[in-house]
């Protein structure tokens, strides 16, 4: 069987009146981490973000992996932090899949650096605009699974 979405009275209970229930939702990583490096730009040149020496550090790899009930994104930056100096950094945030059933998209909105990626981040740069990395990294990792068969109920 299938699961599109549930019956309209079971979405639309307010706050008190509900209980989750997990639902296993089957997706390939190969699928998966083929709508990232669609969504995240990368055989396209990657998110750019500017350096002050005018040159710019860009995502130019990415990677998933299950971590207990979350996912672990692992992400490469690389560019100039300075005059003839290429960097590449490798960094790793962890957040919880959530399925939207009504725009049939997978998103991870609470991702957050782990605590060494944090603090390779802060030692590389001051002026690198951690959150602005990490925020674009949430927006940009939602993946549209409308029209394809997205999972199997297991009963």
């Amino acid at each position: 069987m299938l699961f599109r979405s549930f019956p309209a009275e079971l979405e639309t209970a307010q706050a008190g009146e509900a209980f989750s229930v997990m639902l296993p939702i089957d997706i390939a990583y190969p699928v998966l981490a083929r709508e990232v490096r669609t969504a995240l730009r990368i055989d396209a040149g990657g998110l750019r973000y500017p350096t002050p020496g005018g040159g710019a550090l860009e995502v130019t790899d990415v990677g998933l992996a299950g971590h207990g009930n979350r996912v672990m994104v692992r992400f490469v930056l690389e560019g100039d932090l300075h005059p003839f100096s290429r960097t590449r950094i490798t960094g790793y945030l962890v957040g919880t899949p959530r399925y939207d059933a009504s725009r049939e998209r997978v998103s991870f909105p609470d991702l957050e650096y782990t605590a060494e990626t944090t603090d390779l981040l802060a030692s590389v740069a001051e002026w690198l605009k951690h959150d602005q990395i990490r925020d674009a990294l949430r927006a940009r990792l939602v993946v549209d699974l409308g029209g394809r068969e997205i999972g199997r109920a297991h009963v």
